[in-house]
């Protein structure tokens, strides 16, 4: 029940109409059905739920380390997924990566780290 209160929620606020009046609809609509006590949360669940949307459609890069140097590759990789060269990336640090980085935008990845590399050099090896 929490659930389709929650995708009512997020898709009026996605569909432009003003917060303020779809907020008050909804709670208006708890209140009839007896549901207040989900409104606390209804609004962390549909919170959640845009923060996600939101991250999904900004380009997102992983690096090994912070570095000007693969800049360039960088926005090449990220044009190639569909990212205007003006528009700003988040950049995340995972050292796990050892090196390169993966470019993410719309569910598009490029993976050009070291870890993929030898990832996969481990499993060319151990084919035969």
């Amino acid at each position: 029940m929490k659930q389709a209160y929650v995708t009512a929620l997020t898709s009026s606020l996605i569909s432009g109409t003003a917060p303020e009046e779809v907020l008050l609809n909804i709670k208006s609509l708890l209140l009839r059905k007896g549901h207040l006590r989900l409104w606390p949360q209804i609004l962390r669940a549909t919170k959640r739920v845009l923060e996600a949307k939101l991250k999904s459609h900004s380009p997102q890069v992983t690096v090994a380390k912070s570095c000007v140097i693969a800049e360039s590759k960088i926005k090449s990789a990220l044009v190639l997924i569909g990212v205007a060269e003006t528009e700003a990336y988040t950049e995340v640090v995972d050292t796990t990566l050892v090196g390169g980085f993966t470019a993410c935008f719309k569910g598009k990845l490029i993976d050009q780290s070291y870890k993929r590399a030898l990832v996969n050099l481990y499993l060319n090896i151990t084919k035969s």
